[in-house]
Parts: C-alpha cells; structure tokens; sequence
C-alpha cells in the first residue's frame, strides 16, 4: 500500500513538470499535457517505476545513505527562499555587534552569503544551501526557476541518519560548491550523470570563495623554486626561501637546544634535592641507627640489594667491603648500576614531562610548510573555456 504522502509528493511533481512543459512549448503542448489522463498516467508510470520495480531516483538514493552525494548529478531549481543567514554567519554578526563599522560591514556581507534553493531529481526535492558566488548569481537572476544544474561534489548536511525523501527534516539540505555547479543542457536527462569522474572547468571560470573544485585540465607554465611558509603564534605568515630557512632552522634549532639544556640542569638539580632528601631524613630518624656485621653474616648476603643497605646501615663500610668476595661485589655493582639507571629514568621522564608542557605554553614548535609555486594555463582553447563558463 501506498500512502498519502507519496501520491501528495509525486501528484505535486507530476503537475509541475507537465505545467512547465506547457510554458516552454505553447505551441506543441499547450493544453495537451496538464490533462487528468496524463497526469494519472504519469502517477501509475511512478508506481511501477518506484513501487513494483524498485528503481529509486537520485535523491531517494542519497537520502536514504545508499549513494554519496559528491556524484555528478544533473538536478532542476524548482524553488527559491532567500533567507537571512547561516547560523553560524548570525552568531558571528551578533558578536560583532559592538563595533559600528564591523556591524555594516557584516550586513553587507550577509545579504550576499546566505540563500536556500530547492532542486529537485523529477521525483522528490531537496533544500540546497547556496555558498557567497551562487547566492550573487541568484541575486543576479542567472539562477532561476526551471533551470537545470550539473552538480558535482555536493555535500549532505544537517542529519548523520538514514531519513526517507517524505520525512526528511528541514534541517537536511545539500551544500552546493561554485566551483562545482554548473548550468546544464534544458534537455539534459535528470539524476546520476553517466560520467562518474568530474567535469574539468577552465580557471576563468573558477571562483575565490566557490569550495570544492572537481577537475581543472591545465598545463604548467614555470615552476618556481620552493618556499616556506611559518606560521607565527600571532596569526601572520612570513615566506621564505631555502636558504633562509635553512638559517633559520639552524637558528632556532640552537636556541631550542640551549633552552633543552638550561631546563635539564634546573630540574636535575631539583631532582638531586628530592632523592636525597629523604635519605637525609632516614637516617636522621630515630629508628636509623648504625650496626656493625660479623664475616659470617656477610658472607650468607647474596642479593645486591642486601649488600647494599648493609653498607648503608654499617657503622664502618670500608671494614664490610674488605668480607666481600667477587661475587658479591659484582651482585652489589649490579645494583648500584640498577639504582642509577631507574634515577635516570625518573630524570628523563621529569625532563620530558615539563619541556611538553613548556612547549605547549610558550608554542616553542615552529609550524613551517613546504609551498611549490607555479605558473599554469588552460589546456582548453579559448573556444571551449568560453563554452564553460558559468552563464
């Protein structure tokens, strides 16, 4: 069964195509499509289109998150809303509401970057959020109703969820990219293009702040030699070339190793301070007191740390060295050698811990990259670029 819902939406489509072909051809169609018999036939048309044979149209597909959007599709303008803004551009012009000069500036701003279009696969419709360049040729009456658009590399936003065409909230809408949209033939078929790669554009047809570009078929004039660019804590990016770089790196390289080395004495001498202080306090307890050991219970210690706090609790240690033999001399070099790579440890593992943290605070990290710049031309003639334009 079939609910009201469809024939509401198809039955709304259905008179809207065959209204519009009435208008384009009076002569051919005028009073002869937008008929109840045809109307019915195209309704029975869907339903075994859509219903018996489950072929579902572009839209449905990528709604229903069996299909990406970035596809090259082919889909018509069947309405315009411009509206006030994108939420995020509304906050950030409230925020700059302060500032007189700010405020006009972002009003401005605002009328030309902010419009919602539906387009619309034949079979269902979709909001279509328009970027700044879209939104100025729609100001421009070069994006009209009926128009058709080849669309590549859209992107759904809105909803992560998996949403029919009938029930898809207003928030669900596609983002459209200048660089990416493009006027399509009137007679050009709706829905997925047959051609899956990209459409290549010429470079006077592209815009600054149009997003995503699909392809560009170019030829490299000149390649210059590379540059880098850092960017500074401040927000300002300085260029240079190899040589200065590579001086600067040195450069700062230096000052980040002298910087290494002050911090690394100041904590090893806190560190220093740490481990001796509660040895100090040990032995200056009241339950440290010094013992002296007979041969024959030296010569039962076998384990290096045993060997070692008798040393430390001997009243004379020179004495308890001269009972040791080599086995327990090596087991107590052993553990000296333990004990000073677990101080170590402990050292280097402090020393990393606070350089991070002072890396973090300070941004002591240079933030450089590599930037090959060249010089390129169309590969179209002037003829074909001319053809690929806009409108």
């Amino acid at each position: 069964m079939i609910s009201e819902e469809w024939i509401a939406n198809h039955f709304g489509w259905i008179v809207w195509k065959l209204a519009a072909m009435e208008v384009a051809f009076p002569q051919q169609f005028a009073g002869r499509c937008l008929t109840p018999d045809w109307v019915l036939c195209q309704l029975k048309y869907r339903y075994d289109r859509e219903i018996d044979n489950s072929n579902r149209s572009a839209l449905k597909k990528i709604l229903e998150r069996d299909d990406v959007s970035s596809r090259p599709m082919v889909l018509c303008v069947s309405n315009v809303s411009v509206t006030d803004n994108q939420s995020d551009s509304a906050a950030q012009e409230k925020k700059d509401q302060d500032d007189e000069n700010d405020a006009q500036g972002n009003a401005k701003k605002t009328e030309q970057s902010s419009a919602v279009i539906e387009l619309t696969d034949g079979w269902y419709g979709i909001r279509c959020l328009l970027d700044r360049p879209l939104t100025k040729l729609l100001n421009d009456r070069k994006l009209v109703v009926g128009q058709k658009l080849c669309v590549y590399g859209a992107e759904l936003v809105g909803s992560e969820q998996a949403v029919s065409p009938l029930e898809a909230p207003s928030s669900l809408m596609l983002r459209l990219h200048a660089n990416s949209t493009r006027r399509a033939r009137w007679d050009a078929k709706l829905g997925f293009h047959s051609h899956t790669h990209a459409f290549p554009l010429p470079l006077v047809s592209l815009f600054g702040d149009g997003g995503f570009t699909g392809c560009v078929d170019v030829i490299v004039l000149r390649q210059y030699p590379v540059q880098w660019m850092e960017k500074m804590p401040d927000g300002t990016n300085i260029f240079r070339n190899s040589r200065l770089e590579e001086r600067e790196a040195k450069r700062f390289e230096a000052d980040r190793h002298q910087r290494r080395e002050k911090l690394f004495l100041k904590i090893q001498e806190e560190f220093e301070k740490e481990y001796r202080q509660p040895e100090t306090e040990r032995r200056r307890s009241a339950r440290f007191r010094r013992r002296s050991f007979s041969s024959d219970h030296l010569r039962l210690l076998h384990d290096g740390k045993e060997i070692y706090e008798a040393l430390t609790q001997a009243s004379d240690p020179d004495a308890v060295k001269e009972y040791l033999d080599e086995r327990q001399i090596r087991a107590l070099e052993d553990y000296k050698c333990l004990l000073q790579e677990r101080k170590c440890a402990e050292l280097q593992s402090k020393f990393e811990r606070v350089w991070k943290e002072q890396q973090e605070e300070r941004q002591l990290q240079r933030n450089v990259v590599p930037l090959l710049k060249v010089r390129i031309a169309d590969y179209l003639c002037k003829g074909q670029a001319k053809q690929r334009k806009w409108f």
